[in-house]
């Protein structure tokens, strides 16, 4: 049962630059620390021991990776009023006239975010018009379904 805790136990793994990776139970950390890929930097106070047939060593809260580990840079797509009215032709989806700005299906005030699947462009009028209510309760029904353009 205790040997079950302490494997469970979240090390915290920084890249060589001290950036921060993941979090990972202890045994999934511990063979890094025995082929000395990585070291500890911070431990537990007080000291928690974990013991083996032949060994004991020092859970780690925090460990150092001794090479640096590249992690490609994924750029994260902000859906922007400009861009969701680029998409949608600056064409209000309630009504097909201009749009001068956007609108959120799932009002954000109910728990809608900012994706492209929650935004639409819709011009002044209609944005008023619906409020903080869902196209349904306001009965304006979209034109289009929103979506995520392929340039995205």
């Amino acid at each position: 049962m205790v040997l079950e805790a302490i494997d469970r136990i979240p090390v915290t793994v920084r890249n060589a630059d001290l950036a921060v990776l993941h979090r990972r139970p202890f045994r999934d950390v511990v063979t890094h620390l025995l082929d000395n890929k990585a070291w500890m930097s911070v431990g537990y106070d007080p000291p928690i021991i974990a013991h083996a047939v032949t060994m004991q060593i020092e859970v780690p809260r925090e460990v150092i990776l001794r090479d640096y580990v590249y992690r490609p840079y994924i750029e994260q797509d902000q859906t922007t009023r400009e861009k969701v009215l680029q998409r949608d032709k600056r064409q209000c989806a309630y009504c097909g006239k201009d749009a001068s700005t956007w609108d959120h299906v799932m009002p954000k005030a109910r728990g809608g975010g900012n994706t492209w699947f929650n935004c639409v462009a819709a011009c002044a009028a209609c944005n008023g018009m619906k409020s903080d209510r869902t196209p349904e309760e306001a009965s304006m029904p979209l034109l289009w379904e929103p979506y995520r353009p392929t340039w995205a």
